[in-house]
């Protein structure tokens, strides 16, 4: 059964990529490791519907790297590439206390994504899709 999560987020700087840092030994993690195909939102609290503006993504997420703190489950025969470097000392800055916290650092690849921007109309949607072929 999927199990959903909160996290934390950063932005991959040019693909439609999201990471985010969790402990290997969570629930969520280890379903990601047995099935990595994910789906989430993301969206801003508004007081009024009419406000409402969101996404809902599908893609896949990996495991790339164990957190600055390290993490006891990472497999030792996994290594980082250079651009998963990046990307975490790009998390870091945002989110300082990945330092001191182990856990696992995880990249979602994007497949598709919905935009609904209510500011527009009620229930307007604009939809993406990335074919493996265009990451």
């Amino acid at each position: 059964m999927p199990y959903a999560c909160n996290c934390y987020y950063r932005l991959a700087a040019k693909e439609p990529a999201l990471y985010f840092m969790s402990a290997m030994s969570s629930r969520h993690a280890q379903q990601i490791c047995s099935n990595p195909r994910v789906a989430g939102t993301i969206h801003a609290e508004p007081h009024d519907v009419s406000e409402l503006q969101g996404i809902q993504f599908l893609g896949n997420c990996v495991p790339v790297r164990p957190g600055p703190a390290g993490d006891p489950n990472w497999p030792a025969n996994r290594k980082p590439s250079q651009a998963h470097e990046t990307a975490l000392e790009d998390y870091v800055q945002s989110f300082a206390e990945a330092l001191r916290v182990p856990g696992s650092f995880f990249r979602i690849e994007i497949s598709g994504l919905k935009f609904t921007n209510n500011r527009v109309s009620f229930g307007h949607k604009v939809l993406w899709n990335w074919p493996a072929s265009e990451k």
